[in-house]
């Protein structure tokens, strides 16, 4: 299969340039009624969306042991992704306009006004995995933007691809036939276009003159060739490495609901846990939680087990530390030998597509020690009157607050900052304190506190969509202040909430005063 864009990608990409600067300058009801025909024809089409899916699905499984178990997963569409894909669209067209919309307005002198506003990027070229539902949510977000779109999908899903493109045209076609009020319709194809071939792809990075942005969606090899390959800038993430850190005190049977969810609910998504890092204390019995004579360590592993996780630990290459413990040091000789017993982890940084998950006990580091000894201290002395402590527990949980890092802070955000991908990082803690304190040292994309990596998601952020997950900085346009070297982080914080499949979640997205 071969398209107009794989025989001459330069056309292609100027056609998407100027397509895109017509249709951004269209009026907003043509970008809507795109969307809202894009969510129509979605369940309108389903019977023919599948069964090319259904064709693409049994190539797949007849090259045999070729094909990972998670590429299947990905590549599956059913009735319920469709009805959430033209959900999400939805939710994207009922959005407040973005263009032209005004971040500020001043005033630079007498009768000179300055204002600043969004527009679009201009021609983005997406490369994604074989994940057929990716084309109308990057379509999608790319119609609401008026950016043109050049896209490239994996060969698995070409029979889904060319259809889910066809809907996406023909949905354009129409919103600009009926709603363009006079002016000439926006070329369709043009705005949107599907590559298919690998020649093309090498051709259009070549474009920086035309191409203003590559998104690239995949694994680590994808987005470092890439990046190699062009001299366009590339947003994305080259991997997902995602962890859970299990705070001292935190109960093992509220922490296995969420490390379950984080790992089970979908292993192939680059949202899933890797490695659980455990406080050292659960190397020993608790009273508090834990079955007689067990660790909370060993009552992880038994859960995640029996949740039908593969754990693993990982082992230096003298042996001597085994998923962070030592025989003779921290975490003890029965933490040693339980992580001996299990299989070994590939390395400290490792994405899996599977239901694998690597376990490490994390020390207690001098500067908890300490804090510990001075809190028995101040038990035994007056204490403050109970107005002093709440206003101190108010300060200490505000979020907003950037709390320093000293070098010698938590080894598990060490750990993170050093074998991790700045995706998305989770911490299951009762204290205040340690959440407000990991929120904001953990330089990642997404931070949680008592909730699942899943929600690290644009539909469950209530974004209608997402053309991906970026761990990249993204560049600045026009004068470069303070505002230009700054770039954002999500920090999500939650009671133990799960994904579980979406099953009884309520997503309101209802918009909250700020602190």
């Amino acid at each position: 299969m071969s398209t107009s864009a794989d025989a001459d990608p330069r056309a292609a990409a100027c056609a998407a340039r100027a397509a895109s600067r017509a249709f951004a300058a269209a009026p907003t009801a043509v970008r809507v009624a795109a969307l809202e025909n894009l969510a129509s024809g979605l369940l309108a089409r389903s019977g023919e969306i599948l069964a090319a899916n259904a064709a693409d699905l049994d190539a797949a499984s007849q090259a045999g042991s070729d094909v990972e178990p998670a590429l299947l997963q990905r590549l599956m569409l059913t009735e319920a992704k469709l009805e959430t894909l033209a959900s999400g669209i939805r939710a994207i067209a009922a959005a407040r306009e973005p263009l032209g919309a005004a971040s500020s307005r001043v005033e630079v002198t007498e009768g000179l006004t300055l204002e600043k506003t969004a527009c679009p990027i201009g021609v983005l070229l997406v490369i994604f995995e074989s994940r057929p539902d990716a084309l109308p949510q990057i379509a999608a977000l790319a119609i609401r933007s008026g950016n043109g779109l050049l896209l490239k999908g994996g060969k698995e899903a070409s029979r889904s691809n060319a259809v889910l493109h066809q809907v996406v045209v023909d949905a354009i076609a129409k919103a600009t036939a009926e709603e363009a009020r006079g002016q000439p319709p926006v070329n369709a194809e043009g705005l949107v276009s599907l590559i298919t071939s690998r020649a093309g792809v090498s051709d259009l990075l070549k474009l920086d003159d035309v191409i203003d942005l590559v998104i690239p969606r995949g694994g680590n090899a994808l987005v470092t060739h890439v990046q190699a390959s062009t001299r366009i800038p590339v947003l994305g993430h080259a991997d997902g490495v995602c962890h859970i850190f299990v705070d001292a005190g935190f109960p093992i049977a509220e922490a296995l609901p969420v490390v379950l969810d984080s790992k089970l609910d979908y292993p192939a998504a680059c949202n899933a846990v890797e490695t659980l890092l455990v406080h050292s204390s659960f190397a020993g019995p608790s009273p508090s939680d834990s079955e007689e004579g067990k660790s909370g360590l060993s009552r992880l592993v038994e859960g995640l087990q029996k949740g039908g996780v593969t754990v693993r630990a990982w082992r230096s290459e003298d042996g001597g530390v085994v998923g962070g413990a030592r025989r003779d040091g921290e975490g003890g000789a029965a933490a040693f030998d339980l992580l001996s017993s299990l299989p070994s982890a590939p390395a400290r940084r490792h994405e899996y597509g599977s239901a694998d998950l690597t376990i490490e006990l994390v020390p207690s580091t001098a500067g908890e020690k300490r804090k510990e000894r001075g809190r028995e201290r101040g038990r035994k002395e007056k204490r403050e009157s109970e107005r002093e402590r709440e206003r101190e527990r108010k300060r200490k949980n505000s979020l907003s607050r950037l709390v320093p890092l000293s070098q010698k802070k938590t080894a598990a955000v060490s750990h993170i900052h050093a074998h991790g991908s700045g995706h998305t990082d989770a911490i299951l803690s009762r204290s205040d304190a340690a959440v407000a304190e990991f929120v904001n040292s953990v330089d990642s994309a997404c931070v949680f506190a008592n909730a699942s990596t899943r929600f690290a998601d644009g539909f469950r952020f209530g974004l209608g969509a997402e053309v991906g997950i970026s761990t990249s900085r993204i560049h600045a346009r026009g004068p470069v202040g303070v505002e230009g070297l700054l770039t954002t982080k999500w920090k999500l914080v939650g009671s133990g909430h799960v994904v579980a499949k979406d099953k009884g979640v309520d997503y309101k997205h209802r918009e909250l005063p700020l602190l």
